[in-house]
């Protein structure tokens, strides 16, 4: 797997696309660390994948965040708040 895999949304460069694929990110985030944690129930290890498959999207999850997160400066924090698009 590449380094650079990750999840996106939208090729934009606007503030609401970012937000949104920040939001996308964080959201598949959750979901994966509620498959590990699941994945411990043998009932469960069929439905959600291999450790090694959930391992991967893990690193591919926490990828898209990083990334996601790192897209913004301060001043568009702030801008996308008045905006009303992420809350404190």
């Amino acid at each position: 797997m590449a380094l650079a895999a990750h999840l996106s949304k939208s090729n934009e460069n606007s503030l609401e696309a970012r937000v949104n694929n920040f939001r996308v990110a964080f959201a598949a985030y959750r979901d994966i660390q509620a498959s590990q944690s699941l994945h411990q129930q043998a009932q469960m290890q069929d439905t959600l994948g291999t450790k090694e498959e959930l391992t991967e999207a893990n690193t591919i999850v926490k990828n898209s965040l990083d990334m996601a997160a790192k897209d913004f400066s301060k001043s568009e924090l702030e801008q996308a708040q008045k905006l009303g698009l992420i809350s404190n």
